[in-house]
């Protein structure tokens, strides 16, 4: 196994288990606990919330936030996070806002260049907010596409 994939891997483990120790690691990914203890430094160092606890009972644990692996979108679906949370800015308020914004920010700093400007024309240019009407999923479809690529759309 490539250290990458062991990497990925051992991501997974920390984030399924919360509270584990280096031979359970090492037991599962087929390695000595000198590499685990080596990988859990290096994970540290990416910002994966690690931390030792010694004495009996003690190992390794997880703080509270979790660090989730990489999801692939599609690039409907990438527009599809960045429109819902751009329209949570309409909204008087919510709980998660910063965490939202935060997280939009890193979503939008991997996307591909093409599909970053293709997303950036949406940001100011349109919003929808119908507190009292429910409005047609089709149609709002029909105006994102129309914004994306700059062209006219006609509502009746």
């Amino acid at each position: 196994m490539y250290k990458s994939q062991r990497l990925i891997r051992l991501i997974m483990l920390v984030n399924a288990k919360k509270n584990f120790t280096l031979r359970e690691l090492a037991d599962e990914l087929g390695v000595s606990q000198r590499t685990i203890s080596r990988d859990l430094i290096e994970l540290g160092e990416l910002g994966i919330p690690v931390y030792s606890v010694q004495g009996r009972g003690g190992g390794f644990r997880l703080l509270n936030e979790r660090l989730l692996p990489a999801i692939a979108f599609t690039e409907s679906e990438a527009t599809a996070l960045f429109f819902a949370s751009q329209s949570l800015a309409y909204f008087g308020s919510v709980p998660f806002g910063k965490a939202a914004a935060s997280a939009l920010d890193k979503f939008y700093h991997y996307l591909p260049p093409d599909l970053k400007e293709r997303i950036s024309r949406l940001t100011g240019k349109m919003a929808i907010w119908s507190p009292r009407r429910s409005m047609s999923a089709e149609c709002l479809e029909v105006l994102l596409q129309a914004v994306m690529s700059r062209s006219a759309a006609t509502i009746v």
